[in-house]
């Protein structure tokens, strides 16, 4: 979740969900946030949750204070299941309203309520499409003017024709205004949710059908009745095409909204009688353009309209724009799987002075390869160094302000940087693989003797078994310590340094027999040896992280066999060799 400025800048992200299936906080949100009149914001997320069915959350707007309010059920039976679709709305009565695609007993879709504190929850509706209701409420309900509710089905999985239905805020009243299968030519698929205009007519659009098979606008009054087409799109080439947004009245009176098609898609505008409709501006006419736009508009008091697209921008993959009504369109901010920033942090963070952290990614940044950053409690995030290769890992020298960084195993067989705390790099040592020097290195181990030790995951005498390695902090005296005789995991392939001088390590030596096992070794290379082979009989077990010592003076590792998935092994290895 982020927010920005409307003019694109101090662009932020305020929350990050995780996308692990068990995560409490919920993952994937699928729909925006309202701002309710407590000033938080609240939304929904399609999965995750204590139930794995989503949740509805809240949080202040600087992204404090998140909380999960409700947790969504998975089961067929539960009404509260699963699938908050759309946005939720603020009713008049401060409750909070909002949708779920699947759930309820027939497992249709359902239309609930809840206070804001999460108390309350209170299925106000449940879809039976046997009995012609519809079912798949995929967009946010709308309140009139009058108070009641309306919204509209998907129907059949989401695949239409749709229907427009209403009710009252306590459940009571329900009724379908209009069924969009009893006549093809109404346009089918109800993607986005209804707008009440100034007329006090509600309108909205269709993906397909209409006259001309691309998809409509249409009005309605509060009773169903008057039903009207406004435009029927087309399907032809750079012809506009397939509504992709709700619609928004602007201060002209107008009503606007985005399609799909024609090009990388486009803005439109009409009148509420249907009349002067004209495209007000087209997407994708030139290079790193908005590509497609996606929902999300919004209309100041100003007549600029926001939106978002799910391509385009410098790295193809969205952006965030801003149009006028009189037409022509500002990128605010280019977006990118890594939101600008790197993702998917695959170091350890170090602690440096004054509690600066460090750590590195291993996608994102300018290159796409990862980042090295620092997280400052006084000035924030900040990107040190845009990496043209995936880092494995880093190790901090405090004192000096130095990051020693790993990095290879796609384009290369690896480099040993040590990077300054002005984000200066230098090379120590270039991996060249074979059976002279180690490939593909795991992160650097900085001992208490100065020098820096490291694992490869391939290389050394025996090819693809990897060495130990080590090497002055100036990149002299390179020295492999131990070839080993079997394979290891980037995300562990990391040596600690023990209270007794020793170091630790874990790797798969070659063979069923043994599917990882603990090691111990003096810093010149002498003493290895194995303390303890985990033999489960299965032939694929890896370290799923690096050793660590407790304050008992246990070696700890958790390991994990990724063809059983949820199977976690921790096993508790004494230094003194005998496994507990």
């Amino acid at each position: 979740m982020f927010r920005l400025n409307r003019d694109g800048s101090a662009y932020q992200v305020i929350h990050a969900f995780s996308n692990q299936p068990l995560d409490l906080g919920g993952n994937s949100p699928f729909a925006g946030v309202v701002q309710a009149s407590d000033g938080r914001l609240y939304g929904t997320t399609l999965s995750g949750g204590t139930n794995f069915g989503g949740t509805i959350y809240s949080l202040n707007s600087d992204g404090t204070d998140f909380r999960v309010i409700l947790h969504f059920g998975h089961q067929l039976g539960d009404a509260a299941a699963p699938g908050p679709d759309g946005e939720l709305i603020e009713g008049a009565d401060g409750m909070l309203y909002g949708t779920t695609v699947q759930g309820g007993s027939l497992g249709n879709g359902s239309v609930f309520r809840l206070n804001k504190d999460g108390s309350g929850y209170q299925v106000l509706h449940e879809f039976d499409e046997t009995d012609g209701q519809g079912s798949f409420p995929e967009a946010p309900v709308l309140q009139g003017k009058d108070g009641a509710l309306y919204g509209t089905t998907a129907d059949n999985q989401g695949q239409g024709p749709g229907k427009v239905f209403k009710l009252n805020t306590d459940g009571s009243g329900f009724q379908i205004l209009h069924d969009f299968g009893a006549n093809t030519n109404d346009g089918s698929l109800l993607l986005w949710g209804l707008m009440e205009g100034r007329d006090g007519a509600i309108y909205g659009t269709t993906f397909y059908g209409g006259t001309r098979d691309g998809g409509t606008v249409f009005k309605l009054r509060k009773d169903g009745s008057h039903y009207q087409v406004l435009m029927n799109f087309g399907t032809g080439a750079g012809q506009p095409s397939r509504p992709f947004s709700p619609l928004r009245e602007g201060p002209d009176g107008r009503v606007y909204g985005f399609v799909q098609n024609g090009g990388g898609g486009m803005l439109f505008g009409l009148d509420e009688n249907g009349g002067s409709f004209q495209v007000k501006d087209s997407f994708g006419l030139r290079a790193r353009d908005v590509q497609h736009p996606l929902g999300a508009l919004a209309i100041d008091a100003a007549g600029n309209i926001y939106g978002a697209s799910y391509s385009g921008g410098l790295a193809d993959n969205g952006t965030l724009f801003c149009c006028m009504t009189k037409g022509g369109h500002r990128v605010l901010r280019s977006l990118n799987w890594a939101g600008g920033d790197g993702s998917g942090p695959n170091c350890k963070i170090a602690v440096g002075a004054n509690g600066i952290l460090y750590g590195a990614t291993q996608e994102g940044g300018y290159f796409g390869q990862g980042t090295v950053y620092e997280m400052n409690p006084q000035k924030g995030y900040k990107v040190l160094l845009n990496l043209s290769d995936p880092p494995t890992g880093l190790a901090l020298d405090a004192s000096a302000g130095d990051i020693y960084l790993t990095t290879g195993g796609y384009r290369n067989n690896g480099f040993l940087y040590r990077v300054s705390a002005k984000g200066k790099m230098k090379v120590l040592h270039r991996f060249r693989g074979g059976n002279k020097d180690g490939a593909s290195p795991g992160a650097p181990l900085l001992a208490s003797d100065g020098f820096l030790y490291g694992l490869t995951a391939a290389g050394g005498t025996n090819v693809g078994g990897g060495v130990i390695y080590r090497i002055g902090e100036d990149g002299k005296h390179y020295q492999i310590l131990h070839t080993l005789n079997g394979t290891l995991s980037f995300t562990a392939a990391a040596l600690i340094e023990g209270s007794d001088g020793f170091l630790y390590g874990s790797y798969r030596p070659s063979g069923p027999a043994a599917p990882l096992a603990v090691f111990k070794m003096a810093k010149d290379g002498s003493g290895f040896a194995v303390l303890q082979s985990f033999n489960t009989g299965y032939s694929f077990m890896i370290a799923s992280r690096s050793l660590i010592e407790g304050s008992d003076g246990f070696i700890y590792v958790v390991v994990d066999n990724t063809y059983l998935l949820g199977l976690i092994d921790i096993q508790l290895i004494q230094k003194s060799e005998q496994a507990r």
